[in-house]
C-alpha cells in the first residue's frame, strides 16, 4: 500500500511538472520577439464603431504572419469571415480555423497565432464592467468576478447570426437596433457560456394597454431623433433588457424594427411632396439617404424615387 501511494505521488508530480513545463514553455514563445503584437503587426482595420460604453466591433484584415493577441481592458469575442483554414494558435497545433468559426479571449490572457494566409475577421469588445453591469441590471444577479471561458474556432450558428448582424447593419442602422444586437450577443453568451439563467418575472405577458399607448404617443413624437433602447425604458419603468422582449411580444417586432417601419412609413407619406429626399431622409430619422432607401425598398420592392414616380403618373 505504502509502495502504491509512493508511485502515485511519482505520477502526479510527474504529469504536474510536465504540464508546468508546456505552460512554461508556451509563456515563452508567446513573448518571443519576433512575434508582433496584434495592433503593431500592421493588421488593416475595415471597420470601427463603438456601440456603447463599455462595448464595441470591428472588422480586420490581417496578412500571413505570426502575432500575439493580448487586451488587458477588455473580453474578444471574434468571428472568422473569410481564410483561417491553415490558421492556428501555437498551443493548440492541431485546431484549425476557418470561416464562421469563433474565438473567445477573456481580458488579460495572452494567445500566440500563426496566420498563413489573409484572414478577414470581425472583433465585438465587451468588458467585464459592463458585462457585470448588464447581468445586473437585466437578469437580477450580481457577479463577484467574471470566469468566461477561453474558446478557440467554436462552432456556434446562432452567435454566428448576431455577430454578422452586427457587422452588416451596425455601420448604417439606428443606435437602438445595434443596441438590441449587442444585447443579443451578451445574453447568449451569458446564459450559454456562463450559465446564467433569467429570472422569469416577464416572461408571461406583454405589455398593457397603457404602456403600449404611452409608447407609440412617445414614438410618433420622436422617432426622428436618435432614440435608444434606455430611453423607451425609462417610459415604462423597465430594463432595456425586459423592455425589448416584452415589446416584441405586444408589437410583434423588435423596437428597432417598430421605429424603423414607422419612419418608412413617414418617408412614403412625404414623398408627395416636393422635399427632396436627401431632406427626407433627415426628417424621418434616418442617418443617411442610402439607408432610407434599402429600408423603403425592403418593403415597398421600390426605391423611393421609383415610388415618387408611379404617384405622378
Amino acid at each position: 500500500m505504502a509502495r502504491f501511494i509512493v508511485d502515485l505521488i511519482c505520477y502526479k508530480f510527474k504529469h504536474m511538472s510536465l504540464l508546468a513545463f508546456e505552460i512554461r514553455i508556451y509563456q515563452n514563445l508567446a513573448m518571443r520577439e519576433d512575434i508582433q503584437d496584434f495592433k503593431k503587426s500592421g493588421v488593416k482595420s475595415l471597420a470601427q464603431r463603438s456601440f456603447r460604453d463599455g462595448a464595441s466591433f470591428s472588422c480586420w484584415q490581417i496578412e500571413p504572419k505570426d502575432v500575439r493577441y493580448l487586451d488587458e481592458r477588455t473580453n474578444t469575442l471574434s468571428l472568422y469571415l473569410q481564410g483561417g483554414e491553415y490558421s492556428y494558435r501555437y498551443d493548440q497545433r492541431s485546431n484549425r480555423g476557418g470561416p464562421g468559426l469563433l474565438c473567445l479571449m477573456p481580458q488579460g490572457q495572452i494567445s500566440s497565432w500563426h496566420v498563413s494566409k489573409t484572414v478577414r475577421f470581425s472583433h465585438f469588445y465587451f468588458t467585464d464592467a459592463y458585462l457585470k453591469e448588464f447581468i445586473l441590471l437585466n437578469l437580477e444577479r450580481e457577479l463577484g468576478q467574471i470566469n468566461l471561458p477561453d474558446l478557440t474556432y467554436h462552432s456556434d450558428p446562432f452567435l454566428k447570426s448576431l455577430i454578422i448582424g452586427s457587422m452588416t447593419f451596425g455601420f448604417q442602422t439606428s443606435i437602438i437596433k445595434q443596441q438590441e444586437l449587442s444585447n443579443q450577443i451578451l445574453y447568449h453568451l451569458i446564459e450559454y457560456y456562463l450559465s446564467i439563467k433569467p429570472t422569469n418575472k416577464f416572461s408571461k405577458t406583454g405589455l398593457g394597454l397603457r404602456h403600449k399607448k404611452i409608447l407609440t404617443e412617445y414614438i410618433g413624437e420622436h422617432y426622428a431623433e436618435k432614440l435608444t433602447l434606455e430611453q423607451l425604458a425609462q417610459q415604462v419603468e423597465l430594463s432595456p433588457f425586459h423592455f425589448s422582449r416584452l415589446f416584441k411580444k405586444s408589437f410583434g417586432l423588435t423596437p428597432g424594427d417598430f421605429i424603423q417601419a414607422y419612419r418608412v412609413e413617414k418617408v412614403r407619406s412625404m414623398l408627395a411632396s416636393g422635399c427632396k429626399l436627401s431632406d427626407i431622409s433627415f426628417m424621418t430619422g434616418f442617418s443617411h439617404q442610402s439607408h432610407m432607401t434599402q429600408s423603403f425598398k425592403r418593403k415597398y420592392l421600390l426605391t423611393p424615387a421609383q415610388y415618387r414616380k408611379q404617384l405622378a403618373i
